[in-house]
């Protein structure tokens, strides 16, 4: 009986180690969390120079109460080249009336490879201001 518990357990030490070897392979820094509930989306908290300005324009973006604000139209980058905020275009119907404001990185992260969900709720983005859009 034993022998299969140590079995059992040397398997999911190794399954662990491949998969943080993988993640390291891949370039992700990942900060690691508790399992959500079951039915929850993860939400992954990745830092400021793993996530690619290029790939987040056009993204839908998310409020913490569920509700789609709007999409990424900008991204601002930092000194160093990372992520420093975001631009999103939020508000408005039918492309009339949308206003851009700023999101820190603090106040966003990415769920899934499609969807930009913040910190934040739809009541605090409305009461944002306006970024003046220089183009």
């Amino acid at each position: 009986m034993k022998p299969k518990r140590y079995a059992a357990a040397a398997a999911l030490v190794f399954i662990a180690q491949a998969s943080v070897a993988h993640a390291q392979q891949l370039g992700v820094e990942q900060e690691v969390v508790q399992s959500p509930p079951a039915g929850v989306p993860t939400v992954v908290q990745p830092t400021a120079k793993t996530i690619d300005k290029d790939t987040l324009v056009g993204l839908d973006v998310f409020s913490q109460d569920q509700t789609r604000v709007g999409s990424v139209e900008k991204v601002v980058a930092g000194a160093d080249g990372s992520v420093a905020a975001i631009q999103i275009k939020t508000g408005g119907f039918l492309g009339f009336g949308a206003r851009l404001v700023s999101i820190p990185h603090a106040q966003f992260s990415m769920r899934g490879p499609t969807v930009v969900q913040l910190q934040l709720t739809s009541e605090e983005v409305a009461r944002m201001p306006a970024v003046k859009d220089p183009s």
